[in-house]
């Protein structure tokens, strides 16, 4: 146990990347010679790819996924990278990047989506995705488009201003929250899809709350009605396996700096091969390019290094295993949820279910208000949440790192249990 520890430390802290990786692939399975869900448990390992990162000490960071840190080698990477950019960008950009470098990288992000690379799209976020997609479809005035009221604030705006502009009828559907099973959430997709339907979007992990969407039966629900399906990736790829031809999407959007650990400025986009041609990319491009992935990616300088970087935060991402990720996730939600979910006063509007929950979960105090709960949680106890208000629920939203400890959610649960059972103290 000690000299495992030992050696992670050793193996994480070194800013030689190439040998960190290497190392790392070939040792850590036989560190960690367990299954998944074991390994989940084994807070040694967790805690020594603490190791890897720089968390401001202090502080219980339970914000994952939100603005996220990197590991500190990609990081170092990252400099280099920047660095060598830097000292004369319009010379040194082939050799941080090359085409050879970008094409290898596009198979590979190709390779996790179970998408072809001419499938794949290099983007700067999330948003840059979706919106790329939102006002890329072909619709016209009183074709509709079903979307969640819980979908990601920008993207209701993006189809509020298309509803302004062409004439778009959006409607809005009510997720229950919590709902009580797949059939559910499927049930209010079938209420709102019409002949009408051309689009249908949803989150793959429903922002606010962390529910994991049943995409499959929604994606074939939505097909056999004649609308394509757009899936917010944000909050799912690299915390749980994404096979884009398994949850039968059209479009899945995502952001590298959030499950991979990547720089900020690093995203992808895929576009089902079918629907290439007919999507308008959001910045213009050359006719000839049509039916080319590229056309998405002319968006005037890029973020060179940041995208070059990439590499380093999957190899980082793949020593670790994304089995072994999900299976952490998976018991960290249910260490905290199931034991505040049991506490009177408390309510935990993510199922525990894992069909529908990965490692995000939001709970509420009755008669606290959201903002005050985290202010409190933040400034008097060093946990750092965040505060969620919606029409019909209010709470905290919770994410683990997989390198939180489960004594820093026992202290988590123990606080919010006296708040339900004392009161915020004055």
């Amino acid at each position: 146990m000690n000299n495992r520890r030992i050696f992670l430390k050793q193996v994480f802290a070194t800013g030689a990347f190439v040998a960190l990786t290497r190392r790392l692939k070939a040792e850590l399975p036989q560190l960690a010679d367990q299954s998944p869900a074991a390994a989940a448990k084994d807070e040694t390992l967790w805690s020594s790819v603490r190791e890897a990162f720089t968390p401001e000490p202090g502080t219980v960071w339970l914000n994952n996924l939100a603005f996220n840190p990197v590991p500190k080698a990609v990081h170092e990477t990252y400099l280099e990278n920047q660095r060598t950019f830097n000292s004369w960008p319009l010379a040194r950009s082939p050799k941080v990047f090359p085409a050879d470098a970008k094409a290898a990288l596009r198979a590979r992000l190709a390779r996790m989506l179970n998408a072809t690379p001419d499938e794949v799209a290099f983007t700067r976020n999330t948003t840059e995705s979706m919106n790329t997609v939102i006002f890329g479809l072909d619709l016209k005035r009183g074709d509709e488009v079903v979307i969640t009221t819980h979908d990601y604030g920008t993207f209701l705006s993006c189809w509020r201003q298309r509803e302004r502009r062409d004439g778009v009828t959006i409607r809005r559907i009510l997720v229950p929250t919590p709902p009580k099973s797949a059939d559910e959430v499927v049930a209010s997709f079938d209420q709102a899809i019409t002949g009408k339907t051309r689009a249908v979007m949803l989150c793959h992990i429903v922002d606010p709350t962390g529910l994991l969407m049943p995409v499959r039966r929604i994606a074939d629900l939505a097909h056999s009605r004649g609308a394509q399906v757009i899936v917010d990736g944000a909050l799912g790829f690299g915390c749980l396996p994404v096979d884009v031809k398994t949850l039968g999407c059209d479009y899945y959007g995502t952001s590298l700096h959030k499950g991979i650990y990547a720089p900020w400025g690093t995203g992808l986009l895929y576009v089902k091969k079918e629907r290439l041609a007919a999507l308008w990319p959001l910045f213009g491009a050359a006719e000839n390019r049509d039916a080319d992935i590229r056309k998405f990616e002319a968006i005037g300088t890029a973020p060179v290094s940041q995208w070059a970087t990439m590499n380093a935060a999957l190899d980082f991402h793949d020593a670790l295993g994304i089995e072994r990720i999900e299976a952490r996730y998976r018991y960290l939600y249910h260490y905290w949820a199931e034991r505040v979910s049991a506490v009177n006063g408390i309510t935990l509007y993510t199922p525990l279910s894992p069909e529908l929950s990965l490692g995000i979960g939001t709970v509420g105090v009755n008669g606290i208000d959201a903002k005050a709960l985290y202010t409190y949680l933040k400034e008097k106890r060093g946990i750092s949440t965040w505060p969620v208000r919606y029409d019909e629920f209010q709470g905290l939203w919770v994410s683990p790192y997989t390198f939180t400890t489960t004594a820093e959610l026992d202290r988590f649960v123990q606080l919010v249990t006296e708040v339900a059972t004392k009161g915020l103290p004055a």
